[in-house]
């Protein structure tokens, strides 16, 4: 190799490592680090306040039981994943954005002491949150409400959040959505924006069902949690790290994080 040859592979690499310098952890939540889904456990809780349709509550409850006896194919994932959506932004219509974001304050709260029975912060995503944050950025990358998931991800110490979002306008919820973060593209297209700039090698991700496939194959180190045996299968045939609700994976992801970053 001539001295020229040799100065632009070092200037090469001087550049690819200032341009992929970021590390990143991307994290799917319901499922991965909590039990229970936040989009239905907000609006049942809101409905108890009389700020949520009950007409619409029914309509998402019919979803997810149509949803359960289906074939669970792309399709009626899909079609779950609208419909369910559509419904939550009906059923907060007309609401105002002041009041609903209040009470997603106190709903988080009432879910740090344990008083939501069906939705609870698992007890190693805490510390598995703050071990990645030592190394990178943490982004919550999810398909359930962003109001709600705002004052739980940021107790949980996270620095970037990609929810579902529903339309407003003039401080009062429209009735529709905005982003449907729920559908598997528009994950893949918030996916592939986090993750500019980045270091795959040295990154990390984490996910509970095949729909989170866009989050865990965008980095080298993939780590099923939850309790989905369909994507617990397929990431065993991948070598990807299986650990079924959380177990161990503390202790793992330290593990490899001194060994990248050592």
């Amino acid at each position: 190799m001539s001295k020229q040859e040799q100065r632009e592979l070092e200037l090469n690499r001087g550049i690819k490592t200032k341009e992929h310098s970021r590390i990143v952890g991307l994290f799917d939540i319901d499922g991965t680090l909590t039990n229970g889904f936040a989009i239905f456990s907000f609006a049942e809780y809101l409905l108890s306040k009389n700020l949520f349709d009950a007409g619409s509550w029914e309509l998402m409850q019919a979803d997810f039981k149509k949803y359960q006896i289906s074939n669970k194919d792309h399709g009626d994932y899909e079609r779950f994943a609208i419909n369910l959506v559509i419904h939550y932004a009906r059923g907060l219509k007309g609401r105002s954005t002041i009041k609903i974001d209040t009470e997603a304050e106190l709903f988080s709260e009432k879910v740090r002491k344990g008083e939501i029975t069906d939705y609870v912060v698992l007890d190693f995503s805490p510390a598995l949150v703050q071990m990645i944050n030592n190394i990178g950025e943490t982004i919550a990358i999810s398909g359930s409400p962003y109001e709600v998931l705002l004052p739980i991800v940021r107790d949980l110490g996270f620095r970037e959040l990609r929810a579902t979002k529903m339309k407003i306008s003039e401080g009062r919820f429209t009735g529709e959505p905005e982003i449907n973060m729920a559908l598997d593209t528009t994950k893949e297209q918030v996916v592939r924006e986090s993750i500019t700039g980045v270091d795959v090698s040295r990154s990390f991700a984490f996910g509970d069902s095949i729909h989170d496939l866009p989050i865990l194959e965008a980095v080298e180190n993939r780590f099923v949690l939850g309790d989905n045996s369909s994507l617990q299968d397929f990431a065993i045939k991948n070598g990807w790290g299986v650990y079924k609700n959380g177990v161990g994976v503390n202790d793992v992801v330290a593990s490899r994080i001194k060994k990248l970053f050592e």
